[in-house]
């Protein structure tokens, strides 16, 4: 009959095997610099990211562009969903995913029907960036709004940030942030997405949403369509960047993102009067230069 010493030996022994195996698998080293930059580029070239911008006037487009820009050896898909077609359609999402969401701010919100795309769009635990471009004059409550609506929807939220766009009423006579963004924007919007890049992926522990609710307005704010003068030649280009299909003289619904005005080569349509006195008061009261605001949680 054997003794306990002898199993108390082979006890030993097997555990001596077991720690000698794991040492030389490098089980208790601890990685390189080098190691952790090969892992995460590993790691980003099999990520996903996709970028969903609503951008009527190509503003909020450039910022999320060149913010995705930065993920150079990773497969990005950018949506444009500012047309209604375009909003049909809703892209999957894994846990393996980075969601950079853009949207302008109007009214100090961001547009409704946009806000309906995102009520559609559902996480796995889903890493998310979001993205706000404003006229200069108030930033508003656009971000909170889709950081309440993306984590209730299964998103963990890493990142934030307000950016500046000229304003939609904004023209030669009334500037308001005319040309933003410009460069010292886009280097903002580089440097943030680099460092959401050094990020995603990071072992982290996710912002908890908010409990106050956040209601958005019983009714989307409305403006009266641009008025449409005897140049028009029925081009129909105005309605091809509309991103509500009403560009009738009459028609409701119309958000007041200035595309149409913007588009037309003839310059056959003008803001209302409504607008017009709004443009005056913007011009004058956001002429103090805003800087960007980016957050990495």
């Amino acid at each position: 009959m054997l003794s306990d010493q002898f199993y108390l030996a082979v006890f030993i022994y097997s555990v001596v095997w077991v720690l000698h195996i794991l040492l030389n698998s490098g089980f208790f080293s601890v990685p390189t610099q080098h190691q952790i930059i090969e892992q995460k580029r590993l790691y980003n070239m099999t990520k996903k990211i996709t970028a969903i911008y609503f951008s009527p006037t190509h503003t909020t487009e450039k910022i999320v562009k060149t913010i995705a820009a930065e993920f150079t050896g990773t497969k990005v898909n950018c949506i444009n969903v500012t047309r209604p077609k375009q909003r049909i359609a809703v892209p999957s999402m894994s846990d393996t995913d980075l969601l950079i969401i853009g949207s302008p701010v109007y009214s100090g919100a961001p547009p409704k029907l946009f806000m309906d795309y995102l009520r559609r769009l559902k996480g796995q635990k889903t890493e998310a960036a979001i993205i706000s471009v404003y006229g200069n004059r108030s930033a508003g409550s656009t971000c909170s709004r889709m950081s309440h609506l993306l984590t209730e929807n299964g998103f963990s939220l890493i990142a934030a940030a307000e950016f500046i766009g000229e304003h939609a009423f904004s023209n030669s006579n009334y500037p308001i942030a005319a040309g933003r963004p410009d460069s010292n924007d886009l280097l903002t919007a580089i440097r943030f997405g680099r460092l959401l890049k050094r990020t995603t992926g990071s072992d982290r522990i996710s912002p908890a949403a908010s409990n106050t609710k956040l209601m958005e307005p019983e009714q989307p704010i409305y403006f009266p369509p641009p008025q449409v003068s005897e140049s028009c030649t029925n081009c129909g280009l105005c309605r091809s960047v509309c991103p509500v299909d009403r560009i009738e003289a009459k028609a409701t619904g119309c958000l007041g993102c200035g595309a149409c005005v913007r588009t037309c080569p003839h310059g056959a349509r003008q803001f209302p009067e409504k607008i017009q006195k709004l443009q005056t008061a913007l011009s004058l009261n956001c002429q103090n230069r805003l800087e960007p605001r980016t957050w990495i949680y």
